[in-house]
């Protein structure tokens, strides 16, 4: 599942949580916390649905 890149760094972002009508994450690669409203993240989510097969991803996660 997609999450959104730092604007920093562009590293994928660790999820941390809602408050209000904002999401919030933490950078993996380099730290920086940061927030996204429900429609930043939609617009991640339709990006990745453009050139992946979505049912598959979600119902069959890459194994880690």
């Amino acid at each position: 599942m997609p999450v959104p890149a730092c604007p920093c760094c562009d590293g994928p972002g660790v999820f941390l949580g809602a408050l209000g009508s904002r999401n919030h994450f933490r950078c993996r690669d380099c730290g920086i916390d940061f927030s996204a409203t429900a429609a930043e993240l939609k617009e991640v989510l339709e990006d990745y649905a453009a050139g992946h097969d979505v049912e598959t991803c979600l119902f069959h996660p890459d194994p880690e």
